[in-house]
């Protein structure tokens, strides 16, 4: 006999208007909606002419945008439909959104390891793919050829990510892998073993096009000048590594944190390879309602209905046009209140 309890399902709040939920997000929550941005086209071609290049090349951009323009949710949603594109059709591409919190060198290189797949480096030591010359007798190489000895190639997969992400490991599991340095391994010496793994993974045509979206970038600038100084040469150093083939970063912030960038790390600014990308505040009513159907269920009408996102639209401060995040305000809040004005319980 199967033990399981049984509920009913409690008809939704936000049923009388054809909902199931506040489809509008709460200040400061991400969503992966994808909202149509014409002004970031350029960004949008130079990624997908990326992706759909056998070479990669690529390089660095920078997208920028006032607090609230919508910089994560394009980050994110353009992370949710290159990972719907691997899933649907085996694309060898991996993508990592590294968000303000994991601003740290090690951050960058945990989220790089993460966005690879423990099961990716599974599947390399099930082949007869050797690394490549360079990698030569480097703690790399020896634990490399320890993993593809080990009886089960999962176990092994998962300890090389822990390692190269940075995590903690044990003296008895490094002493298994041949791996003669400290504790955790330093982004510095992590990277260059980060592109022998990723060099393995293209020969056995497994992983082909990595994509970096780092937000947030102004959090960094609050750290200490080492840590600053230590995770921008780590994001010079990637695209130096790759040799601006196979990796495509996209560093999104305030405008204040790119001229801080441009000024204090010339040698990275250098390397930022097109005009930057400028998110703009919504200028009219047609952006607001596009933006608020992109929100919406497929199939579902405008809800507030068109008249109704007109009154919101004609009562926001459009001196230099509406920030997308308080125009969503805005539409949940229109939604909380016809609810609660509707609600039995009043």
């Amino acid at each position: 006999m199967t033990f399981t309890f049984r509920r009913a399902e409690a008809p939704s709040r936000y049923a009388p208007l054809g909902l199931k939920e506040n489809p509008y997000p709460v200040a400061g929550q991400t969503s992966t909606a994808s909202v149509p941005r014409p002004e970031l086209d350029a960004l949008d071609h130079a990624l997908m002419n990326f992706l759909e290049d056998a070479q990669g090349v690529a390089g660095i951009w920078y997208l920028e945008g006032e607090a609230g323009t919508g910089k994560t949710n394009f980050l994110l949603s353009r992370q949710r439909l290159i990972e719907e594109e691997i899933r649907a059709h085996g694309r060898p591409w991996a993508v990592s959104y590294v968000p303000g919190t994991g601003l740290t060198p090690r951050g960058l290189l945990d989220s790089l390891v993460r966005a690879v797949g423990e099961a990716q480096i599974e599947a390399l030591l099930l082949t007869d793919i050797p690394l490549g010359a360079d990698a030569a007798e480097t703690d790399f190489a020896r634990a490399y050829d320890a993993a593809k000895e080990m009886p089960s190639k999962k176990a092994a997969a998962a300890f090389l990510a822990r390692w190269l992400g940075g995590h903690q490991t044990y003296a008895k599991e490094r002493a298994e892998y041949a791996i003669y340095a400290a504790e955790k391994l330093s982004p510095a010496v992590a990277l260059p073993y980060f592109k022998y793994l990723f060099d393995a993974l293209r020969t056995a045509q497994i992983l082909s096009h990595i994509v970096v979206f780092v937000d947030e970038i102004e959090n960094v600038l609050m750290a200490s000048s080492v840590i600053q100084n230590e995770y921008f040469l780590s994001i010079k150093n990637l695209v130096n590594i790759f040799n601006f083939q196979h990796v495509f970063v996209v560093l999104a912030g305030l405008p204040e944190a790119r001229t801080y960038l441009m000024q204090t790390y010339a040698s990275l600014a250098s390397r930022i390879t097109a005009t930057t990308a400028k998110l703009q505040r919504l200028k009219d009513f047609e952006a607001c309602k596009a933006l608020a159907d992109a929100y919406l269920p497929k199939g579902t009408e405008s809800v507030p209905d068109e008249d109704k996102q007109r009154i919101i639209f004609s009562r926001m401060p459009q001196q230099r046009g509406v920030l997308p995040r308080d125009y969503l305000n805005a539409l949940r809040e229109w939604i909380e209140n016809e609810v609660n004005e509707h609600s039995p319980n009043r």
